[in-house]
């Protein structure tokens, strides 16, 4: 079986190469993922996309986006990467649970070393801590918050760095500690993220697309099926009624 992560060392960091995993589809991969991610001093992982396949048995897969810290030499704060996983075989109940939460943070580990499990956009973990970025006031009593450039990448997995609309302000912030507090699910300030959410509708199309063609599939299917029964009802009763038309003579 292979890793979720394999590590190949250089003199300036550990890259982290995110590979195909053959696996049972019993396995849970957030577990391996975990172990496979624990020299690293902050990470999250994100459910990057999920599909479902097969026509009488489903098969079920994820895909990770995982952004992960190396701590560099004498430096403050980790230096941040992003690899994206291939498709991974998942059972139905993972896929099940998870299936709310598509284009947002899965698991996580901030800077206080703390796993957990926790459900928010991305970036969100990150935001608040002065070695990323510091708070702007946007002159209408509110203040957002902005990423130092050499963290920009952190900024733009939010899926879209200078769109204001996904500008994190304080009191989106504050909502988020209260759910995580909480240890609630937070969709962003208008439910906007998660798998039903407007901004990972425009980001996250490809899912949407092939949810849209499966609906319509089974709709096609569906109709096909009643066509084929009215039409064989029909028959029936023709036959019944030419039978007793003969047997009247």
């Amino acid at each position: 079986m292979q890793n979720i992560l394999t590590g190949k060392r250089s003199s300036a960091l550990l890259a982290v190469i995110l590979v195909v995993v053959v696996a049972c589809a019993t396995a849970n991969p957030l577990d391996r993922l975990r172990r496979e991610l624990d020299p690293y001093p902050e990470f999250s992982v994100i459910l990057q996309d999920m599909k479902t396949s097969g026509n009488f048995v489903n098969d079920y897969h994820h895909q990770y986006k995982v952004i992960y810290g190396v701590k560099a030499a004498g430096a403050e704060a980790p230096v941040f990467h992003e690899k994206i996983s291939d498709w991974i075989p998942v059972d139905r109940k993972l896929y099940e649970k998870y299936q709310d939460y598509l284009g947002m943070t899965i698991l996580t580990r901030g800077a206080d070393g703390r796993v957990e499990e926790a459900f928010f956009p991305p970036q969100y973990q990150w935001v608040g801590d002065s070695r990323y970025g510091r708070w702007v006031d946007d002159g209408r009593g509110d203040s957002f918050w902005e990423f130092y450039g050499k963290y920009a990448m952190l900024s733009a997995v939010l899926g879209g760095a200078g769109d204001v609309g996904k500008l994190v302000y304080r009191s989106h912030y504050r909502k988020y500690k209260s759910h995580r507090g909480s240890r609630k699910a937070f969709y962003g300030p208008n439910n906007n993220y998660g798998t039903r959410g407007s901004y990972t509708k425009s980001t996250h199309r490809s899912f949407h697309q092939r949810q849209t063609a499966k609906q319509q599939a089974r709709s096609q299917s569906f109709s096909r099926k009643v066509q084929s029964r009215t039409r064989r009802s029909g028959m029936s009763g023709f036959r019944s009624r030419s039978g007793g038309s003969r047997g009247g003579k």
